[in-house]
């Protein structure tokens, strides 16, 4: 003879169910403990982020009066520090890439959570039409970007870059 209750489970399935609630709950715990591990992955990581702008002029610095100047500046949004090795632009359809000389604070820098270092570009001497994109990388080598222009247009240079090495060369000047 079986033991059932008035339920009509017998002793045997009542455990089964009991381990299945067990299982499943222990299931959902390591699915939320595996995303906040990632979350707080992604928030101890070194996060550079680049703003441009443009056409900005200053009147307390002589070296600067009277140009217009476009700011690019690389700011660091994660919690390590990070070291900034260089700046530079590319150029669509060009395998011309231009490295910026005139930065603040002086390079290689180490900028740690909240701290940026900007390079400063005169406009007259840049067309800003052709700038694919700004960049800086550190000191582990890995890049960040601002890009220029939309994605497709982007890929497109890539594209041409690549397959059709003789371009017509776009000069900054």
């Amino acid at each position: 003879m079986v033991d059932t209750t008035h339920s009509g489970l017998t002793s045997v399935d009542r455990v089964a169910l009991v381990g299945l609630v067990v299982a499943i709950y222990g299931g959902i715990l390591s699915t939320i403990n595996s995303v906040v591990q990632v979350v707080a992955y992604r928030k101890d990581r070194a996060d550079v982020v680049l703003k441009v702008r443009s056409n900005m002029m200053t009147t307390s610095d002589r070296r600067y009066e009277g140009m217009k100047l476009t700011l690019v500046t690389a700011t660091n949004r994660g919690k390590r520090p990070v070291t900034i090795e260089g700046f530079s632009t590319k150029l669509l359809d060009s395998r011309t890439e231009f490295l910026l000389m005139d930065i603040r604070p002086p390079i290689p820098c180490e900028i740690t959570e909240g701290k940026s270092v900007t390079a400063y570009v005169n406009e007259a001497s840049a067309n800003r039409e052709y700038v694919e994109c700004y960049y800086v990388w550190d000191s582990v080598g890995r890049y960040f970007r601002a890009r220029m222009v939309p994605w497709p247009r982007s890929l497109w240079s890539r594209f041409r870059r690549k397959y059709f090495p003789v371009l017509r060369e776009k000069s900054c000047d």
